[in-house]
């Protein structure tokens, strides 16, 4: 209804202009006969009888009426215009009064359809750019974030709207991390440089992809991609956990070295993946460094763990069947290294140890396989 009445409005302002036209052609014409018309005629001196000179002079001049009848002409077509034009503000008020309600209703789309009909009349144009540049804050809230950077593109210097335009590419590039789509959030952001938070952003990227990559059991290259997050949230210590899983999967010695342990120690409790992997590896974590003896009717065992070399010395006056070499741990299992060709057997197995929740066990039962016995070992001082 009002985008009907804001036509048929501006149908009767054309119709106005036309009337406009014909008043300023008619009152031109009247003016040009008056001009053309002698004011006075010559008097001949004798030959004119005078009663001829009174009653001329007497008559009422011409022009004179033709004057009067041009104003009611005039005025004939004045009165029906003045009405017009009331009828035609009333009715462009009507519209816009309508659109002001639309956009109060947050209806955005009528509003500024409304306003368009009219955006020549008072402050249309402006309430057009705000019809808009608050719609694109509804689409904002509702995360229909690419309309709303459409709207905010096209609205150009209008308040604040470039602000706002890199807010919602923002806010645009963490919901995408968010809904599980880290790939498309860095493409985004690299068509989006510009960003205030730009830098922060392509290190969220990276942490997103880290995830997604260790999710995968991809260890390598999610320690890589976590690495690229720098200080993001607790990057530091899942790089540490993906590249722990990735050493541990090819089976690379120095998963067992103590650095390496306490440098994953350290991140305990920035991530709770730190946690699982000290708890679901704690055979594979050197928890028995120092120096452990078992002492038994028969003879004694004792093991020293070397950091020099990364491995155990070990004694004993049993009969183990044990011919010498170096030893290292391997997952739960010592495991002997010949001095000659490097072959790998297991020789102990760690059974259990306690306290059972601690880095630093001081009992631990050892396996024997050579033969099948179970050997207490406590920690020395």
């Amino acid at each position: 209804m009002p985008e009907q009445a804001a036509i048929g409005l501006r149908q009767m302002v054309y119709k106005m202009d036309e009337l406009n036209q014909v008043i300023s052609e008619q009152t031109a014409k009247e003016v040009e006969q008056e001009l053309a018309a002698p004011s006075s005629s010559p008097i001949a001196p004798i030959s004119i009888p005078a009663a001829s000179v009174v009653a001329r002079y007497s008559y009422a001049p011409v022009p004179a009426k033709k004057k009067r009848t041009g104003l009611k002409v005039t005025l004939g077509i004045l009165i029906p215009l003045v009405l017009i034009v009331g009828i035609v503000g009333g009715g462009l008020a009507y519209v816009y009064f309508t659109a002001n309600d639309y956009l109060k209703s947050a209806k955005y789309d009528d509003a500024i359809k409304n306003f368009e009909y009219i955006s020549w009349f008072a402050d249309s144009g402006e309430k057009i750019n705000q019809s808009k540049y608050e719609k694109a804050a509804a689409l904002s809230e509702a995360k229909d974030f690419p309309a709303a950077i459409d709207i905010y593109e096209k609205l150009g210097g209008y308040e604040d709207s470039k602000d706002k335009l890199d807010s919602a590419k923002t806010d645009y590039i963490r919901w995408l991390l968010q809904e599980g789509k880290p790939e498309e959030a860095k493409a985004y952001l690299k068509d989006s440089i510009g960003l205030k938070e730009y830098d922060e952003l392509k290190k969220e990227c990276s942490y997103y992809i880290a995830e997604e990559l260790l999710s995968n059991k991809k260890y390598q290259e999610a320690a890589n991609t976590y690495k690229d997050a720098k200080d993001y949230s607790d990057a530091e210590a899942l790089a540490l956990v993906s590249d722990f899983y990735y050493k541990k999967e090819q089976k690379i010695e120095t998963v067992f070295d103590v650095d390496y342990f306490k440098t994953l120690e350290a991140q305990k409790g920035k991530n709770d993946k730190i946690s699982e992997v000290l708890k679901d590896n704690v055979f594979t974590f050197i928890k028995f460094v120092g120096k452990w003896k078992s002492t038994t009717p028969w003879g004694s065992i004792s093991l020293e763990y070397n950091e020099a070399s990364g491995g155990y010395m070990f004694a004993t006056s049993l009969p183990l069947g044990f011919a010498g070499g170096g030893l290292y741990m391997a997952e739960n299992t010592l495991v002997e290294v010949s001095a000659y060709n490097n072959s790998i057997k297991p020789l102990f197995e760690v059974r259990s140890f306690s306290p059972a929740d601690s880095l630093e066990p001081t009992e631990m039962v050892l396996y024997v396989f050579s033969n099948k016995t179970e050997y207490k070992m406590e920690r020395q001082k």
